[in-house]
Formats: C-alpha cells, sequence, structure tokens
C-alpha cells in the first residue's frame, strides 16, 4: 500500500471537507446522506477496504467496493458460496449453472460502485430495461465521471463473488447486481441479489428482472466502476 505525507494545505482542504460532513449530517433536520453509509465508508478508509469516489453523482453521497473476480470455477464458486456462510438460494444456484454464466480463467480486481436509480438520474421508477441499459451508462459516465472512467454492467460472476467477500454486511442490507439477465430453472430472467437478515444471517438470491418490471428509486444496485481508454469508451 502507498504511503502518502500530507501537507499543510490538504490538511486544512481534508480539515474543510470533514466540517462540512458534520455540518450536513448534524446542522440539518433531513440530510440526504445516510449517517450509517458515512460511518461504513470512513471505517472501510481507515481500514483500506474502500475506494473513496471523488466524483459525486446528483449530490449524493457514493461509496465503491473493490472486490476480485475470476480464477474461480462455477461449481467451486458455489461452494465457496456456502462455505462463506451465505445461504445460496435455489434459484441463484440454478441461475450459477447456467450455460450463460461464465467465469474468467484468472483473478482480476474489480471496482463496483454503489448506486440508487435515483442516483443514476430517474426521477421515476425505472423498468428493468431502462435500469440495465448500458448505453445510458455510457452517457451517465461521459456527463459525470472524468475522461477514462465508465460505468458498466458487472460481470455475473459479481454477485458470487461479492456474497463471499463482503463479509460485513450491515444487517437489513440488499445490493441488487446490475448485470445481463440470466435464467433461472423456472426460465425466468434474474439478477443476483446479495443481502443480510436483519437477524445478522448472509444470503445470496435471485432477483427476479423481468423487463417491464418497475425498480424503486431507493433500491441499491451496484455497478461496475472501470478505467478504461478514451476510445473504447466512445
Amino acid at each position: 500500500m502507498a504511503a502518502f505525507a500530507v501537507t499543510g494545505d490538504q490538511a486544512l482542504r481534508l480539515g474543510n471537507r470533514f466540517a462540512e460532513l458534520q455540518r450536513q449530517l448534524f446542522l440539518q433536520r433531513e440530510t440526504k446522506l445516510d449517517p450509517e453509509r458515512v460511518i461504513a465508508t470512513l471505517q472501510g478508509m481507515t481500514e483500506g477496504k474502500l475506494t473513496p469516489f471523488a466524483v459525486g453523482l446528483r449530490g449524493r453521497f457514493i461509496r465503491t467496493m473493490p472486490i476480485l473476480i475470476g480464477g474461480v470455477s462455477k461449481d467451486e464458486l458455489a461452494e465457496q458460496v456456502k462455505a462463506a456462510g451465505r445461504e445460496l438460494g435455489n434459484y441463484a444456484a440454478s441461475m450459477m449453472r447456467h450455460e450463460l454464466f461464465t467465469t474468467l480463467a484468472e483473478p482480476e480486481p474489480c471496482i463496483l460502485i454503489d448506486l440508487s436509480p435515483a442516483d443514476l438520474g430517474f426521477t421515476e421508477e425505472p423498468t428493468t430495461s431502462e435500469l440495465l441499459d448500458p448505453a445510458r451508462l455510457v452517457k451517465l459516465s461521459e456527463a459525470n465521471l472524468d475522461d477514462g472512467w465508465v460505468l458498466e454492467l458487472c460481470p455475473a460472476e459479481v454477485g458470487p463473488h461479492l456474497a463471499i467477500q463482503y463479509k460485513d454486511q450491515p444487517k437489513g442490507e440488499v445490493l441488487w447486481v446490475a448485470m445481463e439477465r440470466i435464467p433461472d430453472s423456472d426460465g425466468y430472467p434474474n439478477v443476483f441479489s446479495v443481502g443480510r437478515y436483519d437477524d445478522g444471517g448472509l444470503w445470496l438470491r435471485d432477483g427476479w428482472a423481468a423487463p417491464g418490471s418497475r425498480w424503486g428509486l431507493d433500491a441499491r444496485i451496484v455497478v461496475r466502476l472501470r478505467k478504461v481508454s478514451s476510445a473504447s469508451v466512445a
């Protein structure tokens, strides 16, 4: 891990940012910042688990979550989910057996960004087709991110890998994986969902994602944040 020395100017700027964060959290009656997400993000930053994302989308507080994907076969991946203490739903397991579910031969880093449909610019509940539109993610990236960064749908294996690696998921939280849909054993299109019961139990399940299904504006979605060349984004 790289080591840095904080300059006087940086210390002043950091102090100003922390002061503004405290002002928004403590002095407003209705803050747009979720205190638990702020706590989790600051804790993760101090432990080196989270990567701070400097560009805000619609003024929201956003976290990124680096994980590793690839290097594990489909069958082994399912066993690792269960070994991590996650309840593996039957339909989620059937998605992992489907021919459309593939895994990379070699491990590679993958940065996930935790967004909501509102963060993605929707003012009315989007359909699945609207929410998972790759072209829209590219346009959003061009409008909001530094050159070379792009928001993308996740590889399907992100769901199981996130379930394995996200050991300290808060109780009651559900994250939906923005991905190309995979049929379950009944043939219905699904995405993965990674969650934790209020009593602490962890799970990996399917999330029914018919083209016309509507998503709440505050649903928690993870998409991939990737650094690419300008030419490949265009």
